[in-house]
């Protein structure tokens, strides 16, 4: 931006120094009055030399924060602000889609369609901020405790203790509303920061059919729980004891699958060793 101070050697020790590839970046230089021009005509960006009290040392031109993404031809294809983490993420999901690396390329063999996939869904991931990133774990801590304290209500109702068994099953339902709602709450950043719906599993071989069989298990019966539990609860509330254990028989067993299965699949989609499951 500034000529005067960012010489070619300038650019090329900043380069070094970040670890930019030099195949992929170009660093512009040149007459100050021809660069300012590119600027504000070619980029509509404002820019100007900084004067007065504003002119200090690593402040020498004014500039916008903008970011402006070019495509190979030439055409400007967006403008993100680089102090907005949502516009980076932006930024990121597009160049991910525009990069023939990852799109483009016409791998030789299914290692490399792996390695693609891999290498995609890594780069989506680093677009999603931390909490983000946290949410799946959460979700699966969730599940998990619902877990517990559904076989604890079924074993305290076993054993003739039903103000345990009412607290332990509430408690449960109450797990399964907040794990509902950061599920929600994941899937919906994830599409907001990086553009997918979801994270896809990427293991290979009899693994993959396994996978999927738990997973639409899990996502058709899901759709049930809720039904069943407040139609459960519901009735228990009202001391209708007969219908509340014949919903309960139906009820418990897909409710415990489901929670059961919800860390199941966490495991297999963030935590399945790849390199293994292309030899399975």
């Amino acid at each position: 931006v500034d000529p005067e101070r960012d010489t070619v050697e300038v650019l090329k020790a900043y380069a070094d120094k970040n670890g930019a590839d030099h195949e992929s970046w170009r660093f512009l230089t040149g007459d100050r009055n021809a660069i300012y021009e590119l600027i504000q005509g070619s980029f509509r960006m404002p820019v100007e030399k900084a004067k007065g009290p504003d002119l200090t040392e690593g402040f020498e031109v004014i500039h916008t924060s903008n970011v402006m993404l070019v495509d190979a031809k030439g055409i400007v294809q967006g403008k993100f602000n680089a102090v907005v983490d949502a516009e980076m993420a932006s930024l990121r999901r597009q160049l991910i889609k525009m990069s023939p690396r990852l799109d483009n390329s016409v791998p030789e063999s299914p290692e490399d369609v792996a390695d693609l996939a891999i290498e995609k869904s890594t780069e989506l991931e680093r677009a999603a901020p931390p909490w983000v990133k946290r949410l799946p774990a959460t979700n699966a801590m969730l599940n998990g405790l619902a877990t517990i304290l559904l076989i604890a209500g079924y074993a305290f109702i076993k054993a003739g203790q039903k103000d345990m068994h009412r607290h332990m099953m509430l408690t449960a339902f109450m797990t399964s509303v907040l794990f509902l709602a950061s599920y929600l709450a994941y899937h919906y950043s994830l599409h907001y920061y990086t553009g997918e719906s979801g994270k896809k599993f990427l293991g290979t071989g009899l693994i993959r059919p396994i996978y999927f069989t738990i997973l639409i298990t899990h996502v058709v019966l899901a759709a049930v729980v809720p039904i069943g539990a407040l139609r459960t609860i519901w009735l228990a509330l009202n001391s209708r004891w007969e219908a509340h254990k014949a919903w309960a028989r139906v009820t418990f067993p897909i409710w415990l699958y489901v929670s059961i299965t919800g860390v199941i699949i966490y495991f297999m989609l963030y935590h399945w060793p790849t390199g293994i499951s292309q030899n399975i």
